[in-house]
């Protein structure tokens, strides 16, 4: 049993002591200590969830690794040999949309090596 139940345990018996003797002031004190006592088991219990759920968190966690790209011979020979790539945007550009329509049009040899 924690501290704090424990003090809210004590506090209670005292409320119901102070109850049966009729003593007003005595059950104002013992209500204080009871609500006390409650808002220090909240946090407490406040605390545990957020220990617990920072714990699952960083169990869960696992890095993520990257991927590397696929090297593309072919691609990289006609870079080289094509030294606007990249630097002409328009023309870059242009490549690109060539390439994929090229591609989806089952042409494949354009695309992949047999």
């Amino acid at each position: 049993m924690s501290s704090a139940a424990r003090e809210l345990e004590m506090a209670k018996k005292e409320y119901r002591e102070a109850y049966d003797a009729g003593d007003s002031e005595k059950l104002v004190e013992a209500q204080e200590k009871m609500t006390s006592a409650k808002i220090k088991a909240d946090r407490a219990l406040s605390i545990k969830d957020q220990r617990a759920s920072q714990k699952e968190e960083s169990e869960v966690q696992i890095p993520q690794q990257r991927q590397q790209p696929i090297r593309d011979n072919k691609a990289e020979s006609w870079r080289e040999n094509n030294s606007w790539f990249g630097q002409d945007d328009e023309m870059t550009s242009f490549s690109f949309r060539t390439s994929r329509k090229a591609c989806q049009r089952a042409w494949y040899g354009l695309c992949y090596d047999k």
